[in-house]
């Protein structure tokens, strides 16, 4: 089953990641499906500019990958909150890892 972001990946990002919803934390604003993924897909990260923050095809070698899997520099997001869900991080990886999908 192909992933996609608006329909997969975005409400897990809205359940889980208020902050980045109702503001722009680190730069990285995500108010609603459509500028979510313009600010994530192909974006260099602002902690890590070496890093995209979502690398299409390439979940560990992308900067939001890193932070909810907790491998990312700084603290596992998100912040002050349990991690995701190992089904939820699963399903951001295989979106990444299928290409990245809107």
């Amino acid at each position: 089953m192909e992933l996609s972001f608006e329909v997969d990946v975005y409400p897990i990002l809205q359940d889980n990641c208020s902050c980045h919803v109702g503001g722009s934390p680190a730069g990285l604003a995500l108010p609603n499906a459509t500028a979510a993924y313009d600010n994530l897909v192909d974006v260099a990260s602002t902690q890590e500019p070496t890093l995209d923050r979502v690398t299409p095809g390439d979940p560990d070698n992308s900067y939001l990958y890193q932070k909810i899997a907790g491998t990312g520099g700084g603290g596992q997001m998100p912040l002050n909150m349990p991690p995701l869900s190992a089904d939820e991080m699963m399903t951001i990886s295989d979106w990444i890892a299928e290409g990245a999908l809107p």
